[in-house]
Parts: C-alpha cells; sequence; structure tokens
C-alpha cells in the first residue's frame, strides 16, 4: 500500500504551511486547475522552518484541468484516451451566454438545437448519446 503524502490547501493569501514532512530530502508539489504544477526539490531540517515560494505558470492548452466522467472519477484531460472538450468559464465569460444554448453552440461533439422560438425550448445532442 502507497504511503500517504503530507498535503494541505493555500489561504487566501496564497501562503501554506506543511506539517510533520519528514527530514531528508523531499519533493513538494504545487499544483492549481488550469496552471502547470511545478516541483521544488528542498532538504528538510528538524526543528526548523523553510520558506519556499512557487510561481506556478498557466496552462495555456488546459492540460491539467481535471474532467468529471459519467463514471464520476476524476481524470486530467492529458490523459484521456478519447478525444475531449472542455467549456471553461473563461470560454463561457468570453462568448457572453446568455443561457446553455448560447453556452454550447459550437461546441465540438455537441449540436444543439432549438425546438421552439416562441418557448424557448432546446435540446442538446451528443455525438453517440439520446437528446437531453
Amino acid at each position: 500500500m502507497k504511503e500517504r503524502s503530507p498535503g494541505t490547501s493555500y489561504r487566501s493569501d496564497g501562503t501554506f504551511v506543511v506539517k510533520n514532512i519528514p527530514e531528508g530530502k523531499q519533493t513538494i508539489v504545487a499544483q492549481y486547475v488550469g496552471y502547470k504544477p511545478q516541483e521544488i526539490e528542498v532538504s528538510v531540517d528538524a526543528g526548523k522552518e523553510k520558506e519556499i515560494r512557487f510561481e506556478l505558470e498557466e496552462d495555456m492548452f488546459n492540460l491539467e484541468q481535471v474532467m468529471v466522467t459519467g463514471t464520476r472519477t476524476p481524470h486530467y484531460v492529458k490523459n484521456v484516451p478519447i478525444r475531449t472538450e472542455v467549456v471553461t468559464s473563461q470560454l463561457l465569460r468570453t462568448k457572453n451566454a446568455q443561457n446553455i444554448f448560447e453556452a454550447l453552440e459550437a461546441v465540438p461533439g455537441l449540436r444543439v438545437e432549438n425546438q421552439c422560438q416562441f418557448c424557448n425550448f432546446s435540446i442538446v445532442r451528443m455525438q453517440g448519446f439520446q437528446s437531453i
């Protein structure tokens, strides 16, 4: 069974504290959705605090985004064996979408159809699935 590494979350000011790190050389990994993970190797001395600064680089291709699949298990987009499209909040803001119809228009693998102009009824068709 693999030993679990200590982890933490960041505070609102971007700082964080990791406690109970074993003495010796350790690799610290900082990661955040939309950014490339960064690893820094440090030497940990017993009873001493160490300040480490990370500067994460934005992931322009969004390869580190987590995708929730139909099985409800997380996967990184770069590891998914089938073509996967990610609709990000940034894309939705850029499109200035006012509804789901506008938000999903032109997304590869989806077809959004307006079924009734007066009642604003639309359906979404995904390749390989029935309409929803």
